[in-house]
């Protein structure tokens, strides 16, 4: 031992010197860089002061995660990617009364707004802006005698003779009503369905022309 301490007198010093250049076990404080061949495995949390890196990644003293799969920043990715959080939900699919869990899409073609329930689509939703005209073409595509039709009609189903009025407003069944034109001729009936008068009929005999008036087919 002498020999490989020199023959060294101030034996007590030089290994106090010696050991003071050593880490210690528990505690120990680095300078420069700490390499190690294996895995490093902490029971507690680690703890830097600095920037942690891992690979291409680092972590941030202050928590930003920087990483070349986001290409900067996660924090700016996700700010950048994905829509702020709302704080309520905006739309949700189902849930509600006499609904199923079908998926249902909403899109724009374009020109329309449509909607699509699972296979099968339901066509243009209509909004405002194209009420007015899809209503027109629906109507105008109509049949005579259909649901949301006009037609002049001759009323029945009162009394003989005297005064039975209908007002504007009032229902009456297609079992009640003829078509007819102003002399009140039953052009063929009776019609099916419910009917809301649009004018008055002073008559429900369905024989003169106090018993005509346009009517509206509701149902």
């Amino acid at each position: 031992l002498a020999t490989a301490l020199g023959n060294d007198p101030n034996f007590a010093t030089t290994i106090t010197t010696a050991l003071s250049l050593k880490a210690p076990l528990q505690s120990p404080f680095f300078t420069g860089h700490v390499k190690a061949d294996g895995d490093i495995y902490a029971l507690g949390r680690l703890i830097s002061t600095g920037n942690i890196s891992i690979g291409e990644a680092f972590i941030t003293s202050v928590g930003n995660v920087f990483g070349t799969a986001w290409g900067g920043y996660l924090s700016d990715y996700l700010a950048s990617t994905y829509e702020p959080k709302l704080g309520y939900v905006p739309v949700q699919q189902g849930g509600g009364e006499d609904q199923y869990n079908n998926k249902v899409f909403i899109g724009w073609n374009g020109e329309y707004l449509t909607a699509q329930v699972d296979n099968d689509p339901q066509g243009r939703i209509w909004t405002d802006n194209i009420a007015v005209a899809r209503a027109v073409w629906a109507q105008s595509t109509a049949k005579a005698g259909g649901i949301g039709t006009y037609a002049l009609m001759v009323i029945g189903g009162g009394v003989a003779t005297g005064y039975d009025p209908l007002m504007p407003g009032q229902f009456v069944t297609g079992a009640s009503c003829a078509f007819t034109n102003t002399g009140a001729y039953n052009g063929g009936g009776p019609a099916t369905g419910t009917w809301q008068v649009m004018g008055m009929v002073q008559n429900r005999d369905g024989l003169a022309p106090d018993s005509t008036t346009l009517c509206l087919r509701v149902a």
